[in-house]
């Protein structure tokens, strides 16, 4: 299971731990975001520390409607306790944990200051 908290300036966030293709590896807070159809988008910096591999561009319809091309990264996280590869998107702002990367898990939040997020595999 893992585990987060809801801060209502942020949203739903849980603590992953991602890996580059040389064993680089951050620890990052990232949001649950259920209007994100991939698995995990990652800011710039982020991309760089962990050296990930460019797989090219995606279109992206963003939440605002626009149409833009996203950088495609090849990457990993540790999910529920096995490392886990993940097409990661480049993108400006925090990091994502979207639908894809949810799929076959419950999700649970307390919508309150601090309550409990949990992500669960279903069995």
């Amino acid at each position: 299971m893992i585990r987060g908290q809801v801060a209502l300036d942020e949203g739903a966030v849980v603590l992953l731990s991602v890996f580059g293709p040389t064993g680089a590896a951050l620890q990052v807070d990232a949001v649950i975001d259920t209007g994100f159809e991939g698995e995990l988008a990652l800011p710039a910096d982020a991309v760089a520390a962990l050296g990930l591999r460019p797989l090219g561009e995606l279109p992206a319809i963003l939440a605002d409607g626009t149409l833009r091309e996203l950088g495609a990264f090849a990457g990993a996280v540790d999910w529920h306790g096995q490392i886990r590869p993940v097409l990661a998107v480049e993108v400006d702002g925090p990091v994502l944990v979207g639908l894809r990367l949810l799929q076959n898990c419950d999700l649970a939040m307390r919508v309150v200051e601090g309550g409990e997020v949990t992500i669960t595999p279903v069995e």
